[in-house]
């Protein structure tokens, strides 16, 4: 089985688990890690930030690796009263930038192609790692291309009812829905609801070791 791993910057608390990968591979300004974990193929691409770097590192692990289930970690921002370093698993995302009212398009966050505005991710991985660690939450996650402060970040607690938000997920929601692939997404907080930028440097490198912990239990669950 081959899993891939999209990881945005978070990938050196990976690599100081597990060290140099078995090869590495070149996708123009991508590169792709293979690991050999638990007797499964690991591909791990860090795609950098943003949907566009998320979605094409996304389409060479499912297209080219064909990689049957994604797993993303990475740090958030919290649209509620969530701790800095608290480990959540989500449930469902949103692209909350994605508006064609205007054009005479559906609803804010409704794609043409799918019916729900929420992509859920996949129901036995989302279960399985509650089983792994039964103290995550399951949350909501808003997903767009900007760093959200406190003003914003009230705003889409207000508007979309979600508990998180980063600049990744709906690209792999978004990208395993059209290949059919199963995919999950465990998240730490790095910032809280009434953090800045600041508070989100300070706090990175301990919330994507907090992150990366579990990756290592479900791997070998899968």
């Amino acid at each position: 089985m081959s899993i891939g791993i999209l990881v945005a910057i978070e990938f050196d608390a990976f690599y100081n688990i597990y060290g140099e990968p078995v090869e590495r591979y070149k996708h123009g300004g991508f590169e792709v890690l293979k690991y050999h974990i638990h007797g499964k193929d690991i591909f791990v691409c860090p795609s950098n930030a943003g949907q566009i770097r998320a979605a094409m590192a996304m389409t060479i692990l499912l297209d080219f690796y064909k990689c049957e289930i994604i797993i993303n970690y990475g740090v958030v921002g919290a649209l509620s009263n969530q701790e800095v370093e608290e480990l959540a698993v989500v449930e469902s995302v949103c692209h909350y930038e994605w508006d064609t009212t205007e054009a005479g398009g559906g609803p804010k966050g409704k794609y043409e192609a799918f019916y729900e505005i929420f992509f859920k991710c996949t129901p036995r991985l989302v279960d399985l790692v509650q089983k792994i660690d039964p103290h995550l939450k399951r949350v909501k996650l808003a997903s767009g291309d900007k760093f959200a402060g406190l003003e914003a970040k009230t705003a889409l607690r207000e508007e979309w009812g979600c508990d998180i938000v980063d600049m990744e997920g709906a690209a792999i929601a978004i990208s395993s829905k059209l290949y059919g692939a199963n995919f999950v997404m465990i998240k730490a907080v790095s910032d809280a609801l009434t953090d800045g930028e600041a508070e989100y440097d300070d706090n990175f490198e301990r919330s994507s070791k907090v992150a990366v912990k579990i990756i290592d239990d479900l791997i070998r669950e899968i």
